[in-house]
C-alpha cells in the first residue's frame, strides 16, 4: 500500500474530530442557521423601504395613515426648503396617538392643518383633500388630479418606511405618461428599520401586509 499523503491525514483527522465532537458540529450548523435567517429578515425589510435621493420639488406629499410620524417629517422637508406646497390625502383613517382623547369628533384635515401650520407651514402653502379615498391607489389618483389641475411636475411622497415600496410602485403606475416626476421618501428616525423591523410588536405585522398588498396588486 502507498503511504498516505498529508492531505488525506488531515481529512482523517478532521472527520475522526467531527465524530468526537458532534455538538459543535450542531452548533455551527445553528449558528449557521440563524445567520441566514436574520439575512433573509434583513433583506425583506430592505425591500420594504424605498428611499429616492431628493431635489426640490412642486410639492410634498402626506400620505394618509399614522401622521403622528408623517407630518413632523413633511414639515422639516418643507422647511428645509425642498418645496413651497404640502398637499394632504384623505383616507378616513388618520391616527393621531398623541392627541386621541382630545380630538374626538373633529376633521382629522382640521388636525393635520393645525399641526403644520404650529411646526411652520403657512396654511395658504397646503392643500386639502377635496374627496375621501379608500387606498393608496385612491390616493395616488387624487394627487394626480390635483397636481395637474395646479400644474405641477414633481413632488416627493411622504409615509412610514415600511409602506414606500407599495406606495412608489402604486403611484409610478398611476402617474405613469403624464411626464410627473416622483420621489419616495420614507420617515426618518422611524421605528421599522432592515436590521431590526422584526424585534417590534408591529412589525412582522406590517412586513407581512405589505407583501401581501405588493403580491395582490402585481
Amino acid at each position: 500500500m502507498e503511504p498516505e499523503t498529508d492531505t488525506e491525514k488531515l481529512k482523517e483527522d478532521q472527520t475522526v474530530r467531527r465524530k468526537n465532537n458532534p455538538c459543535g458540529c450542531i452548533a455551527a450548523g445553528a449558528l449557521g442557521g440563524a445567520f441566514l435567517l436574520i439575512l433573509v429578515w434583513v433583506l425583506m425589510g430592505n425591500y420594504l423601504i424605498a428611499s429616492d435621493k431628493l431635489e426640490r420639488v412642486d410639492a410634498i406629499v402626506i400620505l394618509s395613515g399614522a401622521e403622528n410620524d408623517r407630518i413632523p417629517e413633511a414639515a422639516r422637508l418643507y422647511l428645509e426648503g425642498y418645496s413651497d406646497t404640502v398637499i394632504l390625502t384623505d383616507t378616513g383613517w388618520s391616527v393621531f396617538p398623541d392627541l386621541e382623547k382630545e380630538t374626538i369628533g373633529i376633521d382629522p384635515n382640521v388636525i393635520k392643518t393645525t399641526e403644520l401650520t404650529e411646526m411652520g407651514v403657512p396654511i395658504s402653502n397646503i392643500i386639502l383633500p377635496e374627496t375621501i379615498v379608500n387606498s393608496t391607489a385612491g390616493e395616488a389618483e387624487a394627487v394626480l388630479d390635483t397636481m395637474q389641475r395646479q400644474g405641477m411636475e414633481s413632488a416627493v411622497i411622504v409615509t412610514d418606511p415600511y409602506h414606500t415600496r407599495r406606495a412608489k410602485i402604486i403611484f409610478e403606475n398611476i402617474f405613469e405618461g403624464t411626464g410627473i416626476q416622483l420621489f419616495s421618501h420614507p420617515v426618518a428616525g422611524h421605528w421599522f428599520k432592515p436590521f431590526s423591523w422584526w424585534l417590534h410588536p408591529q412589525g412582522w405585522k406590517f412586513a407581512i401586509l405589505e407583501y401581501l398588498k405588493i403580491a395582490l396588486q402585481q
